[in-house]
């Protein structure tokens, strides 16, 4: 995590690989895996295991929209729900999803779900859920975004990503570049604005709601997989060996954080996640790693646990 664009660093490690993150404010972290969820309130010093005491099954990815209200998804299409930081949490959808997927909420009422190629909604918490567009999709997806009740984007990490433009009853398949074969995870504003992570080192950029994209970010060298916007200027990107670029001007540039200590431990991660509070604050997850910076990555300073 970083409060102050990056000068600083600390990186934390934890015994579990990271798969699946939610990260509602720099109070509350979740990261998780096929087994396992953990959550921490300290930036990462310490780690409580908040995963569901329910036998025989793998865990398909979190959603939380705020540092005490979430959701996850089974393999098997159960939705579990807590409203209480994952102390507790209640199985409160079954046999609708009888497919794995991605779960994500926009507020504490209105939620979509992907059940293999099928888009679910719910208007209730996760109560019930309702059937919006079968087929939708090709295949598995990995990140599904709503940038409004219209408009939504969806990735499964190949050469395209959907996006619908009447709430989920249809969808069309976009190839953002025409050189990017991995689309990867996406941030996306209500103004239509689009950014997606690509391998060749590109960042796809579209401001019509993905109907056209262009490319922010030609020649750089890194694979990147993770972005992610604080507001509609600011923005971190991060990818394979610790490879991180950051833009306070909605992408228009984008500058690479190149002095990182690439030690053993952040060398060999592939960063999966960022999440950015603002230009001097941001969190990434990688394999084990949570990491933090406050100054911009001119220091660094290693806390190893």
């Amino acid at each position: 995590m970083s409060s102050d664009a990056g000068q600083n660093w600390s990186f934390v490690a934890i015994n579990t690989d990271v798969r699946w993150y939610a990260l509602p404010s720099v109070n509350a972290l979740y990261v998780g895996n096929l087994s396992t969820l953990l959550k921490s309130t300290d930036g990462g010093q310490t780690w409580a295991d908040i995963t569901p005491n329910v036998p025989d099954v793998q865990w398909r990815g979190v959603s939380f929209v705020s540092d005490t209200r979430g959701w996850t998804l089974t393999s098997t299409g159960d939705v579990y729900r807590t409203t209480d930081g994952g102390a507790s949490w209640a199985l409160v959808n079954t046999g609708t999803m009888t497919q794995e997927g991605t779960i994500t909420f926009t507020d504490a009422n209105t939620g979509y779900a992907t059940s293999f190629r099928d888009l679910y909604k719910t208007t209730d918490g996760g109560t019930t859920w309702t059937l919006i567009k079968a087929n939708a999709f090709g295949s598995y997806q990995n990140q599904l975004l709503v940038l409004d009740e219209q408009h939504l984007v969806s990735t499964q990490g190949g050469l395209v990503i959907y996006a619908s433009q009447d709430g989920g009853a249809n969808w069309s398949s976009v190839s953002p570049l025409p050189y990017g074969y991995n689309h990867n995870y996406m941030t996306a504003l209500p103004d239509g604005r689009v950014w997606v992570a690509c391998d060749f080192g590109s960042i796809a950029f579209s401001n019509d709601f993905s109907s056209s994209f262009t490319d922010q970010l030609p020649g750089f060298k890194y694979y990147l997989n993770s972005i992610d916007f604080s507001n509609n200027l600011t923005g971190w990107c991060a990818g394979q060996s610790g490879a991180i670029v950051r833009t306070q001007d909605g992408g228009n540039t984008w500058n690479e954080i190149t002095n990182l200590p690439l030690n053993e431990l952040m060398e060999s991660q592939y960063l999966l996640g960022v999440k950015t509070y603002s230009y001097e604050e941001a969190v990434l997850a990688s394999d084990r790693v949570i990491n933090y910076t406050d100054d911009g990555g001119q220091t660094w300073r290693h806390d190893y646990h």
